[in-house]
């Protein structure tokens, strides 16, 4: 299974985190987020865990647990 994200758009008031992205993390590969402070790592974990839900877009294959 692989975990495909299309379309994401988050923001924060005026501030655009996420605008029309998209990723596919492969199944059995080692996926490794980086960037600087601020660019939105911890808000797409936290999208791909389900604690924030209010982002547009698409989000299929994340695991139930």
């Amino acid at each position: 299974m692989m975990i495909r994200i299309f379309g994401l758009g988050k923001n924060f008031d005026e501030k655009i985190v996420f605008n029309n992205f998209s990723l596919e993390i492969e199944k059995g590969k080692c996926t490794a987020i980086m960037g600087e402070s601020g660019c939105g790592k911890t808000t797409l974990l936290n999208i791909l865990l389900g604690l924030d839900k209010d982002y547009s877009g698409e989000i299929n294959g994340v695991p139930e647990k």
